[in-house]
């Protein structure tokens, strides 16, 4: 506490002749002692640098019990050195009708306080003097400093790269919100066994003695173990000289558990009895929770990097795989591209020949088996064609790029009217139709579904074919439609199967251009779907891109494709 102004103020305990204690509790101070009584707070009077008044409050702030055992110590007495050469400064140079206000913290017989003082100058029996009143922060700075160590315990959890880390932040917050000496760390291994990871003062023999050490015997009904008395606790007899030998004279374990299963404990340490409050064990317990959240984060980043590593290889392998089966498919595709429609090729020169050397020598059915052989290898060499081009569309990079739909399929319908002149054709193309797409795909697309409706409306006077777009839900749903034979819906579900006809030897065709269709649909993010009636035409439908994977594409098309529509120019 602090001194008077006096500069020749004894740092000595005060000589006090005989009469002066009787005089100083004279009923001349009665008045005085029951004004200081009734103060909120704890007050004392200094004259030259002892205390000479003390009202209750200050009694019970500084544990003493009888104002006599207070009266004529120094009101240094209470304070470190440097701090009470620092409050003697300070007062020193106090004007008479100022007050000095401070936060210090003294050492008192219930342990260390963080207060508040106010001095101010006053005259007592006519000398110059000090009255001091304290306020009691302990509370509120202890409150503070277990709120900025759990601020600094949850910063470390979420930006440590491994548990160690966090380990130093969870010990400063220990002993912060617990008040303890010392602290430590211990996790199991392997084998189940406690070992420490971290601890702060513990000397090499004690943590090899108690490393093993459970304080209980079912993990899952394990909770916080507080010892205010290691000396009287039976359970622990078989340590108490190694405690006594490492100055441990209270100790507490908290548990570390993740999801009820124990994975370590903290141990608390005391160099003096200690009674634990309820905010000292919640607050360990809060720390213990941190800790395991660390631990179990950490945990589950080495197994996802695990697993990732291990998929990243399988990947790797898988690709592997891939691309050799796509040499394979490759290799295939060449031998079949060369080594079986050569023959066809000199099948098919050698019947010309025959039928432009030996005509004459061949009657009408020899005649008709020719046709028959020129007509199968026509139709074997296309079906090598279309089948190998049904196997590159999944193969080939795609390089999209806007493509104007309409000129595309104009320019095709008029190859179709080129090749058969005396059809009449009627080709309604719905202008300025753009698509983000690789055109040779595109191009392959379209030119199997303009040509089946070329092909099924060949029958009719006059052909007519149609290419519309209608927006459902903000998706673009494309329509290419004919006047022609049409199919029976039943059937519908063979439509873009491989080699499923449903018109039989009527048209010629391999039965794989629908499926090459559907197979460029679908790498264009897309769905296709088709409507008809049997001699009332066909109507197909597809959309591009419902998952939006190219630049200006739609966005996806969650519900289910709207029911058959009529396309309209």
């Amino acid at each position: 506490m602090p001194c008077s102004n006096s500069r020749d103020r004894p740092r000595a305990p005060m000589a006090m002749n005989p009469t002066e204690p009787e005089i100083l509790q004279q009923p001349s101070f009665e008045a005085l002692d029951t004004l200081l009584d009734v103060s909120p707070g704890a007050i004392l009077i200094v004259l030259d640098g002892f205390i000479v008044r003390a009202n209750a409050h200050a009694l019970e702030l500084l544990g003493f019990d009888d104002p006599a055992q207070l009266i004529g110590l120094p009101a240094v007495s209470f304070l470190d050195p440097f701090e009470a050469q620092r409050m003697c400064e300070l007062v020193d140079r106090l004007p008479q009708n100022e007050r000095l206000l401070r936060r210090c913290r003294v050492n008192c017989a219930c342990g260390p306080l963080e207060l508040e003082i106010a001095c101010g100058r006053l005259l007592f029996l006519g000398k110059p003097a000090l009255i001091v009143a304290a306020h009691d922060l302990t509370e509120q700075v202890r409150d503070a400093r277990r709120l900025a160590a759990l601020a600094q315990l949850t910063s470390a959890v979420s930006h440590a790269s491994a548990p160690d880390e966090v380990f130093h932040s969870a010990l400063q917050a220990l002993r912060v919100g617990a008040d303890c000496d010392r602290s430590a760390i211990l996790l199991k291994d392997a084998q189940g066994e406690m070992q420490f990871v971290a601890w702060d003062d513990l000397s090499d023999a004690y943590r090899q003695r108690v490393h093993a050490h459970s304080p209980w015997l079912v993990d899952e009904d394990a909770r916080p173990l507080l010892v205010s008395d290691a000396a009287d606790d039976a359970d622990l007899a078989p340590f108490r000289a190694l405690f006594e030998q490492e100055g441990i004279a209270a100790l507490g374990f908290i548990p570390i558990k993740h999801r009820g299963k124990l994975i370590g404990k903290f141990a608390m340490y005391y160099r003096r009895k200690h009674s634990f409050g309820d905010e000292e064990v919640q607050l360990a317990m809060t720390v213990a929770g941190h800790v395991a959240l660390a631990i179990e984060r950490q945990r589950a980043e080495r197994e996802l990097k695990q697993l990732n590593n291990e998929l990243e290889s399988r990947v790797r392998a898988r690709t592997s795989e891939l691309e050799q089966a796509n040499r394979e498919l490759a290799s295939f595709s060449y031998s079949v591209s060369h080594d079986l429609r050569a023959p066809l090729r000199s099948l098919n020169g050698f019947a010309h020949v025959l039928i432009e050397d030996y005509a004459d020598k061949l009657d009408a059915t020899g005649r008709q088996h020719l046709d028959r052989i020129l007509s199968a290898t026509v139709r074997i060499d296309q079906l090598t064609v279309d089948l190998l081009r049904l196997a590159d569309i999944n193969r080939s990079i795609a390089h999209n790029e806007d493509v104007d739909l309409s000129a595309l399929c104009e320019s095709i319908l008029a190859r179709y009217a080129e090749s058969e002149p005396d059809r009449m054709l009627h080709g309604l193309i719905q202008p300025r139709l753009h698509v983000v797409g690789d055109r040779g795909l595109l191009t392959v697309m379209m030119e199997n579904l303009l040509g089946n409706a070329w092909k099924y409306s060949a029958g009719k006077p006059v052909t007519e074919i149609r290419l519309s777009r209608t927006i459902h839900e903000k998706v673009s749903i494309y329509c290419v439609s004919d006047n022609g034979a049409g199919f029976d819906m039943r059937y519908a579900g063979k439509l873009f199967k491989p080699f499923e006809r449903l018109h039989g030897a009527d048209y010629q065709g391999s039965g794989i251009g629908l499926a090459i269709v559907e197979r460029i649909v679908h790498r264009f993010k897309g769905r296709i779907w088709a409507d008809s009636k049997p001699n009332e035409g066909a109507r197909f439908y597809f959309t591009l891109w419902e998952e939006g994977d190219a630049v200006s594409a739609p966005r996806q098309w969650r519900d289910s494709p709207p029911g058959p529509f009529s396309a309209t120019p």
